[in-house]
């Protein structure tokens, strides 16, 4: 019997050590790290020195899962960033970079920070396309309650610009990974990028056409059910005033009267629009390239995702999502059935019409006390 106690307690040492190895937990902020940044779209001025397209004088966010904090830092005239005071930790470094109303400069990389780290590392940023139409609040917590109900879920969309937009055949999605992905977006047998799904719920018309506008600016709330869920819990929502509402004929899903559908089409999904209550990925794509089906497998290009939000209510939770939709997090610290929703910041109060974009939820999101469905609401970051 001693053998055994002698044996454990010098087994529960060694694992204690080897974690501490492995992960520091001290919060000293004394980690340091050099990056440079690079572009590599051709979209940035050349650097005459160095020959290269250097991003200078721009915001950096580095975002720690383990501890749910985020630290921005500036890179300098020769696009080197010193970032140091960081907690020991894992880090998502992000990189988005507005250069016109629909383009952008975007990078990000995934690093341990755990001390004192001379060498300089490299950041490359690659062009991408700025959508106008993005995801602006998600809730799917669900009310107060004891009873178990979460079916007053909603996803907010909004036209970030000045110019009307069209939902015509978009496609709304939940995201999906497999155990041994590091997310879902992956490479298929083609050679293209895919992310994986497991909903696609889909406006009617054609992608790109015009018989459903979205205006300047405008809220559009799709709801689960477009009803008063007051009347089955108290402490909900009225969603009877939704523009739309999620239909799947394949399920009991309600079809409320005089309210438009966007109907599921994967002939896999029998359940209304659902999504997870503390962690999922909701993506909106432009619909132009439908779904692709590998066996049971479905996926969509990674080139018609307009936006993707990855939720979850603890950050060491499993990403659905990397930094080519979104390189952060959105609602951290929402529980379940607490009642409260996740929603874009203004980008700029003077301007409180333009909602943060920057393809890092951490930074682009807040939480609500409660949900906001058809306007903004005051989002606490």
């Amino acid at each position: 019997m001693k053998k055994i106690i002698i044996w454990l307690t010098v087994f529960l040492i060694t694992f204690f050590i080897m974690s501490c190895e492995d992960k520091p937990n001290d919060v000293d902020r004394t980690a340091k790290a050099k990056f440079i940044v690079i572009d590599t779209s051709g979209t940035l001025d050349i650097d005459q020195k160095t020959n290269l397209r250097l991003f200078k004088n721009g915001t950096v966010t580095f975002f720690s899962r383990d501890y749910g904090e985020s630290f921005k830092f500036k890179t300098d005239e020769n696009g080197i960033l010193y970032a140091d005071g960081l907690l020991a930790s894992h880090y998502t470094i992000s990189v988005n970079h507005q250069i016109s109303e629909a383009f952008s400069v975007f990078g990000s990389k995934e690093k341990d920070i755990y001390g004192s780290q001379n060498e300089v590392d490299t950041i490359y940023l690659r062009g991408m396309p700025s959508s106008a139409v993005i995801i602006n609040e998600i809730y799917a917590a669900g009310p107060v309650n004891n009873v178990y109900y979460m079916f007053d879920l909603f996803v907010e969309l909004y036209n970030n610009s000045d110019e009307v937009q069209y939902l015509d055949g978009n496609i709304i999605y939940r995201c999906s990974k497999k155990d041994n992905e590091p997310s879902g977006i992956i490479t298929a047998s083609d050679g293209n990028t895919y992310v994986r799904v497991i909903y696609a719920f889909q406006f009617p018309g054609t992608p790109g056409g015009k018989q459903y506008p979205i205006q300047p600016y405008e809220f559009v709330v799709v709801a689960g059910d477009a009803v008063d869920h007051r009347q089955a819990v108290s402490t909900s929502i009225d969603l009877s005033n939704a523009q739309w509402e999620f239909y799947n004929k394949q399920s009991t899903d309600i079809d409320v009267p005089n309210v438009p559908n966007v109907e599921n089409i994967l002939s896999k999904t029998t359940t209304d629009f659902l999504i997870g209550l503390t962690n999922d990925a909701v993506i909106i794509s432009s619909g132009k390239k439908g779904v692709r089906m590998e066996g049971t497998d479905a996926m969509i290009d990674l080139s018609t995702v307009l936006d993707g939000v990855q939720y979850m209510s603890n950050p060491i939770f499993t990403r659905k999502l990397d930094g080519r939709v979104d390189a952060g997090t959105a609602g951290i610290g929402i529980p379940s059935y607490s009642g409260k929703s996740m929603e874009r910041v203004v980008l700029d109060k003077s301007n409180p019409k333009k909602h943060s974009d920057t393809n890092n939820s951490t930074v682009d999101f807040g939480v609500n006390d409660k949900p906001t469905p058809g306007y903004q609401g005051n989002p606490i970051q």
